[in-house]
């Protein structure tokens, strides 16, 4: 009992290419993997991957395996990966004992894990943190557009305040696009016309108080999001501001857009910096990439969110 309560995981990722939830990401798994996090994974297997196994290395997918017919799912977990094994493979953790493959493991190239391969989830450890512990935030932030794929440019205009270096247009549609390098939780918030604020993410349907949306990015890696749903430069107006909280804990959100609406600051920035000021990092440090993504880095100390607030001009 004692084992298990040393090693509860945290949380989890559903390691898939973007917002396709059906494509598996290589990258993203391997990322998990160089952070010293198992990866589960739900695979489908045939008759080639059961007693053709028995002391083999490599999985090799043979005869009906191509269509797969007669397939079932099968759980295991994601150990390692080489680019130079076998052209590139993943080591995988069996549980049908020691004969299976290579004392129970063995490796699926990666070609071969992206097609049979249905579910992989990077499991996230609880943190070992000590007393003296000092984990930075840091985290690059994006705007992508649905079209082209390219970044709405951003620069920054000093402080957390970063706005568009050129007008989008009305109508474009995007996604956000997150890199972490600690584990953290994503909420955005948006500016209504009368200049209150409401919950952009995670996304609220009509009627909903919880989103069934996780605002939570797990140890590392890339996110794409929303998933199904988009952002959207609207028609009201000429400009639009969002605010971006990254936390090193999970916030109540529906209470943090409650504090930035009832602000009495005369702009979206002011409400969101007062509402927010007792959770602020102050040593964050933020930055415009080449790319015109919004980079910050902050050192551990006892506050908990780093803030930035985007200004889009539009046309």
């Amino acid at each position: 009992m004692q084992a298990g309560r040393e090693n509860k995981i945290h949380g989890f990722t559903r390691l898939t290419s973007g917002d396709n939830i059906n494509q598996i990401s290589v990258r993203a798994i391997k990322e998990h993997l160089a952070k010293d996090a198992p990866v589960v994974i739900g695979m489908m297997v045939g008759q080639s991957f059961m007693q053709p196994m028995m002391g083999q290395e490599l999985w090799q997918p043979q005869g009906m395996d191509a269509s797969q017919s007669g397939m079932g799912g099968h759980a295991m977990c994601v150990i390692g990966y080489d680019d130079s094994k076998y052209g590139g493979a993943f080591q995988i953790m069996n549980s049908w004992g020691s004969e299976w493959g290579k004392n129970g493991v063995g490796w699926v190239r990666y070609g071969d894990f992206k097609n049979y391969v249905r579910e992989a989830y990077g499991i996230d450890p609880l943190p070992k943190r000590t007393a003296d512990s000092n984990i930075p935030l840091e985290c690059t932030i994006g705007l992508v557009k649905n079209d082209d794929k390219q970044h709405i440019a951003l620069q920054n205009s000093g402080s957390n305040y970063f706005q568009t270096i050129r007008p989008i247009r009305v109508g474009t549609r995007f996604k956000m696009e997150i890199e972490n390098q600690t584990e953290c939780y994503i909420y955005i918030f948006g500016q209504e016309v009368d200049g209150t604020s409401f919950v952009l993410f995670p996304y609220l349907k009509a009627g909903e108080t919880v989103s069934k949306h996780s605002p939570y990015c797990g140890i590392t890696g890339y996110r794409l999001f929303p998933r199904a749903q988009s952002f959207e430069a609207d028609s009201i107006g000429t400009r639009d501001h969002i605010a971006i909280v990254v936390s090193t804990t999970e916030l109540d959100y529906n209470n943090v857009n409650r504090a930035i609406s009832a602000s009495t600051r005369s702009d979206y920035s002011g409400k969101v910096n007062e509402a927010l000021q007792s959770l602020q990092i102050r040593s964050v440090r933020f930055n415009s990439t080449p790319e015109g993504s919004i980079h910050f880095r902050a050192d551990a100390n006892d506050n908990k969110a780093a803030v930035a607030i985007v200004a889009f001009d539009k046309q």
